[in-house]
């Protein structure tokens, strides 16, 4: 991802490397959980990935929360040019 700014250049990759890790870990998360059978341990398993999702979009909001206005409006139109769908901050 391109800044605007090239001052802005090391905040926008923070952005997108917190992004991508939540939806990576959301996807892991979920692949574990499809082959647990023990319900137990599903929950278990549920709780511990809800704190570990929830602290990683916490680090992508504050990211993304320190970029200036226009850069998050440029961030957003190039994670949908590239990605097909809307940031998780939109």
């Amino acid at each position: 991802m391109l800044s605007l700014d090239p001052k802005n250049q090391a905040k926008m990759q923070r952005v997108w490397v917190a992004e991508t890790t939540y939806h990576q870990m959301n996807d892991n998360h979920n692949q574990q959980l499809d082959y647990i059978t023990d319900e137990n341990r599903i929950y278990r398993l549920e709780a511990k990935h809800e704190r570990a999702e929830a602290a990683a979009f916490d680090r992508y909001m504050k990211a993304f929360d320190a970029l200036p206005k226009a850069e998050q409006r440029h961030y957003s139109k190039q994670f949908y040019a590239r990605y097909g769908y809307t940031t998780l901050a939109a």
